[in-house]
């Protein structure tokens, strides 16, 4: 938490938001001053304004009242003011700082947790990149240093984006009166109802759409089988044992109680309550909103707070791989979803995706080579290459 120093105070930005702010602020009488890279007006509700220069702009605790706040976060730094000791976004004020640090999952749990009144009415999060698009390899340390909450996965020191992203490196970071919650991450953890899934580090193909191979088109294609039909027939076919499929799926349930121990939100539990109900994963992994929104409202809970929230609007998706037929049958699954990747995103269609239209796709970005004779390229999908 940060202190507003026995400094006046200043808004900067006098549009839409600065009046929302002056609108609800309570010390309105502590406002001495307003500053706006354009301004057109001199004047707000009677308070002066002034164009901002570092010799006037260090007299005031400034509350950035503009919808674009990081060029203005960089113009304030570079007059030598501190995030959080000189200055804070609107909507810091009178709020805790919370930080969620983690990967792609804080897509709904981000939304989930702006929607939550009572979060909201004691923190904010602050704006932090998802682990694998920040490409400063470090979260801020102002705001490190003024984190109430941290919201975090237990991100390993040998992660691939750099010790400073560690859970390790972050605990160490904040404040000891930080309370620090520790989340689930399920990265690569749902391989259970994806026993054909093998990760695709093939840098040189355009695999990002399939970042995970399908070992049985592999096989199939490089046969030189490549028409869709007789593909789909024979991934309907029970490809995998009974047997196989109940103990590949237990030895991920034994990986993610394994992984929880060191978590402060618990999520197996959930995960064997409702799997044959509900689609738990939408690859290995990415779990589906019905595992990321438990997760917020068992944090909620941790919290102590109301556990009321909007649903997400997004879903991650856009790599969503078929389950197949006989792993269905063998795990008992009730759940019968006929198209996948809702998500638009990483398909070539806008329209519904089938298992015909996965293969048809699938085909097109990994096996390019075998549709035009590559023998080399059929050699080494045969070889798992």
């Amino acid at each position: 938490m940060f202190n507003i120093k026995n400094k006046p105070l200043a808004l900067f930005g006098i549009g839409f938001r600065g009046e929302r702010f002056y609108y609800t602020c309570d010390k309105r009488e502590n406002i001495k001053v307003c500053f706006d890279n354009n301004c057109f007006e001199t004047s707000f509700h009677g308070i002066t304004v002034l164009l901002p220069e570092k010799q006037n702009v260090s007299k005031y605790f400034i509350i950035i009242t503009i919808e674009d706040y990081k060029p203005i976060r960089n113009q304030l730094e570079d007059f030598g003011l501190d995030e959080f000791e000189d200055f804070i976004g609107w909507e810091f004020y009178n709020r805790k700082v919370a930080l969620i640090h983690g990967n792609c999952y804080r897509r709904i749990w981000d939304q989930c947790l702006n929607s939550s009144e009572d979060f909201k009415r004691k923190y904010t999060l602050y704006e932090n990149p998802q682990i694998h698009m920040n490409t400063e390899r470090a979260i801020r340390e102002s705001a490190l240093r003024h984190c109430d909450l941290l919201i975090t996965q237990d991100i390993q020191a040998d992660n691939a984006y750099g010790y400073k992203l560690s859970c390790e490196y972050i605990k160490k970071s904040v404040p000891a009166t930080c309370k620090i919650v520790v989340i689930p991450n399920l990265f690569g953890l749902g391989g259970g109802f994806f026993p054909q899934a093998k990760l695709n580090k093939d840098k040189k193909k355009k695999r990002n759409v399939f970042p995970e191979s399908d070992m049985n088109i592999d096989k199939l294609a490089a046969r030189g089988d490549i028409d869709c039909t007789q593909i789909e027939k024979e991934l309907k076919k029970d490809i995998y044992q009974k047997e196989f499929i109940i103990s590949n799926f237990n030895k991920y349930i034994f990986k993610i109680s394994k992984r929880e121990l060191n978590w402060d939100i618990k999520i197996v539990d959930f995960i064997l309550d409702k799997y044959k109900a509900e689609k738990i994963f939408f690859d290995t992994r990415h779990p589906t909103n019905i595992v990321l929104e438990e997760i917020v409202r068992r944090l909620l809970f941790f919290l102590e707070m109301d556990s009321d929230f909007q649903h997400s609007s997004d879903e991650i998706s856009e790599e969503e791989m078929p389950v197949y037929p006989c792993v269905k049958e063998a795990l008992e699954l009730e759940w019968d979803i006929e198209n996948i990747r809702n998500n638009d995103s990483k398909k070539l269609i806008s329209g519904k995706m089938d298992m015909k239209e996965y293969i048809r796709e699938y085909i097109f970005w990994n096996c390019e080579g075998i549709r035009c004779g590559n023998v080399k390229e059929a050699d080494e999908v045969l070889s798992g290459e």
